[in-house]
């Protein structure tokens, strides 16, 4: 029984000192209620009026604000576009400044070879003495051509002469210096005067241009003869059995070959004085020819007798000396201002 109450004692003692502990507890969480309860009554002044905002405000409020977040980010947008295409003009620019240095320095150059160019054309090109050897010879052709004419008309007015400077021709018509298959050249015949007055105009005109013992003054003359062809020439009609038989001739070769051999020999053989065989051209050969051609070179291939007549002619043809090269032409040059027992060598004409 004592120790029964003894428990009972001590759990009495346990539940008083339970209650004890939540008084306390309660108490102090009054406390502090009172205490905070205090510190907001403090914070509370009834003179200014509770700050509150309608709903409907407050909704247009945030759509206002909504409104405004959307604009600030449209000019975020143009303001990013804004950028990139700054970015892309100063890229642009960048590259058109670098095409204009380009363009810069391009017609700096071009300039510069304007320039040069303008320079070059305006001194006078180095002359090539082949060019320039082959226009002086075809100069010189024809202002011997011309003078030989004047020459021979003066002379022999009756005589039909023609002149074909790019041929190299003077031409005389043969109607009236020889008979019809006649080659001979009578005395006293305009035959005769025709070849007396070439012989003595090529006398005055062959030491300049030809290897001659004659030293005769030139004028700085640089071109050089190398044959000088007397040429017979006939119509496309063929000789009588007759005239054969009696020239002994068999065909138009024969007798134009014979006009022209026959024309040279009265030039040389009537005129010793004029010593036309010695005028010798750069190869040591006399400059003085002829050759007979017949009726293969018409200058008129019509079938008439006007045509036939224009066919049956004498060309004296002038053929220069042409050089294949610059020595060559100076070969020329130094043979024709030297006097004959000082030239030098021929040329060679093996050289390439």
């Amino acid at each position: 029984m004592a120790i029964t109450g003894l428990r009972r004692r001590h759990a009495e003692e346990e539940g008083e000192s339970v209650f004890v502990s939540m008084t306390d507890l309660t108490v102090s969480f009054l406390f502090i209620l009172l205490v905070l309860l205090a510190f907001f009554a403090t914070q509370v002044r009834p003179d200014q009026p509770e700050k509150t905002v309608p709903l409907s405000k407050h909704e247009a409020l945030e759509r206002e604000f909504e409104t405004e977040r959307k604009e600030r980010q449209v000019l975020a947008d143009r303001l990013t576009e804004a950028n990139a295409a700054k970015h892309r003009l100063e890229v642009a620019l960048s590259n058109e400044r670098r095409r204009t240095d380009i363009l810069k320095a391009d017609l700096a150059r071009a300039t510069a070879t304007i320039d040069t160019l303008s320079a070059e054309v305006a001194q006078p090109p180095d002359p090539d003495p082949l060019a320039a050897y082959i226009k002086e010879g075809s100069e010189t052709r024809a202002r011997l051509l011309d003078s030989l004419a004047q020459r021979l008309r003066r002379s022999i007015p009756e005589i039909q002469i023609t002149v074909r400077k790019r041929e190299g021709v003077i031409r005389f018509h043969t109607d009236k210096l020889f008979d019809t298959g006649e080659w001979r050249i009578p005395k006293g015949s305009p035959a005769e005067r025709v070849a007396h007055a070439i012989g003595e105009a090529l006398a005055e005109t062959l030491p300049c241009y030809t290897l001659s013992p004659i030293d005769v003054p030139c004028e700085g003359a640089v071109v050089a003869i190398e044959t000088i062809q007397i040429e017979g020439h006939t119509d496309d009609v063929g000789l009588s059995q007759k005239l054969q038989q009696r020239e002994n001739m068999l065909d138009n070769y024969d007798l134009s070959g014979r006009r022209g051999a026959e024309t040279l020999r009265v030039m040389t053989r009537d005129r010793p004085d004029l010593e036309l065989n010695k005028y010798l051209n750069l190869r040591g050969q006399p400059v003085l020819s002829f050759a007979g051609y017949g009726e293969t070179r018409p200058i008129n291939k019509e079938n008439s007798d006007e045509a036939r007549a224009q066919n049956r002619r004498i060309d004296i043809r002038f053929i220069l000396q042409t050089p294949r090269n610059d020595l060559e032409v100076e070969q020329i040059r130094s043979q024709l201002t030297r006097r004959r027992a000082d030239l030098p060598n021929v040329i060679d004409e093996s050289r390439p």
